[in-house]
């Protein structure tokens, strides 16, 4: 049974393909039968979801609940940091040598914890990891990926006396672009947001927040390119426009909301931004239960969701200057944006 699930706290679970790339075309709808889940000890397991046709009792089987129709089969693990699947915590040397770089090597030793995964946009069996000392891992479940280490740099990698992170920075968590999956931003314990481009360990920019809450959450937007949200431990919500003067300009966007519930703060944990097929859906479903009247629905705006401590659910729709027309031509102009930045920062001029 050791090797058949968890021994230590699960802090994700993902179903394979959720943040499908708009580009991508290799994804299979058998992706959704797929879930992925990592503990804080770097074991990464992944799940195949079985449909009976009729109901099943076992005292066995702990991937099904007696009397279920859906049985949850491991079929496979992996541990991000080299650790053994016994309960020990001894070092895989073969996993170990996989790093091949020794400054690598010794900022992975560092690691202790992991707080995140992320699943790539174009390849359900690759996935970033966020764990302590600033660092996002790039892991894969077949083959070698490189760069594996992300930000253990704080400037660019064309400065090479940049300081280390320090080893008190979490990465709480990671997100990627599905206009642009080759682009992914991570939000750190000490109100840090950092961008990266896959294939380059450090940095494009950061926005640091004004006072430095701890970030629980990052979304980019599923309807704009260029904006993203996030969210710290205080529940104030950020708006991140990357074409923006301020943006470009590495500033902080304003608060737009603090999310309170009557005199006592109710702490959000997560975002969920909505495809907009969807937000019209869910937001008729939950205007039809609460049975309000005289509201307008029609709204084509960017909608998002934020879940609470509690239990309970919000969903809330943007005003008009963050509503876009013309995608194809924000995605464009994203580019050239990213571009810029990152000729900026990695190209010796």
């Amino acid at each position: 049974m050791i090797n058949e699930n968890h021994l230590c706290r699960v802090v994700s679970v993902l179903s394979s393909g959720y943040n499908k790339s708009y580009k991508s075309k290799s994804l299979s709808e058998i992706d959704s039968l797929q879930l992925t889940s990592l503990d804080e000890q770097g074991t990464i397991m992944f799940w195949s979801i079985a449909i009976l046709s009729q109901d099943t009792i076992s005292e066995t089987d702990f991937g099904l609940r007696v009397g279920g129709k859906v049985r949850l089969i491991p079929s496979g693990r992996k541990n991000a940091f080299g650790i053994s699947n016994t309960i020990g915590r001894a070092v895989d040397q073969d996993s170990s040598s996989m790093l091949g770089d020794m400054e690598q090597d010794v900022a992975l030793l560092s690691c202790s914890r992991a707080f995140c995964l992320e699943i790539e946009p174009t390849s359900t069996s690759q996935f970033l990891i966020g764990i302590d000392s600033g660092k996002v891992m790039r892991e894969a479940r077949f083959n070698k990926v490189t760069p594996r280490i992300y930000g253990y740099r704080s400037r660019a990698v064309k400065d090479p006396t940049a300081p280390l992170e320090p080893l008190s920075t979490c990465v709480n968590c990671v997100n990627y672009s599905m206009f642009l999956p080759e682009y992914f931003v991570a939000g750190y314990n000490d109100g840090t947001i950092s961008f990266f481009q896959q294939g380059y360990p450090a940095p494009l920019f950061k926005l640091i927040t004004r006072n430095r809450s701890s970030i629980v959450d990052v979304r980019w937007s599923v309807t704009r390119p260029c904006i993203i949200f996030a969210i710290d431990e205080n529940s104030c919500f950020y708006i991140i426009d990357m074409l923006s003067d301020k943006a470009n300009k590495l500033q902080e966007q304003d608060v737009s909301i603090t999310l309170s519930q009557g005199s006592k703060t109710n702490v959000s944990t997560r975002i969920l931004s909505l495809p907009q097929a969807q937000q019209q859906q869910r937001l008729y479903k939950m205007l039809s239960s609460n049975k309000r009247k005289n509201t307008n629905i029609t709204s084509n705006n960017p909608s998002f969701g934020i879940g609470y401590e509690d239990g309970r659910f919000d969903l809330h729709i943007l005003n008009d200057e963050l509503n876009v027309t013309n995608p194809k031509q924000e995605i464009s102009q994203m580019e050239a944006v990213l571009k810029g930045l990152f000729i900026k920062n990695h190209v010796d001029v």
